[in-house]
């Protein structure tokens, strides 16, 4: 099996809103919905409440998503729902996983699965996060030689 964990840099801070409400538009959402998405997504304020501490309120940039919102959360979802490379994906919130359950033998083919989804990310207005990215192989690894008793 081989898999490949995902990062977006910097995910909800990387939304482009004119490609989240294409999509609410496209999933045929009345125009009440998306005026009122329209409204949340626009010129929002954000602070933070630890106890009864408040901080000072931040302004966010027009491509940063409300962090901790529920419906920031959704929206998110709804931008990276499209993201569909060839192969088997688990998406959760920011999370994306790629898995391909491959033969003996067979030849993987996650590199073009990644090149799609990087693609699609980009189209979408994300950006992968390379170093962060990361592969892993499950099972066994087909060799060319016999091992050699030093390995």
């Amino acid at each position: 099996m081989h898999t490949v964990f995902v990062d977006f840099a910097k995910a909800f801070d990387h939304v482009d809103n004119n490609i989240l409400v294409a999509r609410l538009v496209t999933l045929g959402l009345p125009n009440v919905i998306v005026r009122w998405m329209c409204a949340f997504l626009h010129d929002r304020r954000q602070r933070v409440k630890i106890g009864d501490v408040l901080s000072d309120w931040l302004q966010l940039k027009a491509t940063e998503m409300p962090h901790g919102s529920n419906l920031g959360t959704v929206m998110f979802v709804i931008l990276i729902n499209v993201l569909q490379p060839g192969c088997l994906t688990h998406k959760y919130v920011d999370d994306t996983t790629m898995t391909e359950i491959l033969r003996q033998s067979q030849v993987s083919c996650m590199q073009s699965f990644v090149d799609e989804l990087v693609q699609q990310s980009t189209e979408a207005g994300m950006i992968v996060n390379g170093r962060k990215t990361k592969e892993m192989l499950i099972g066994t690894v087909a060799r060319d030689r016999p091992p050699s008793v030093t390995e």
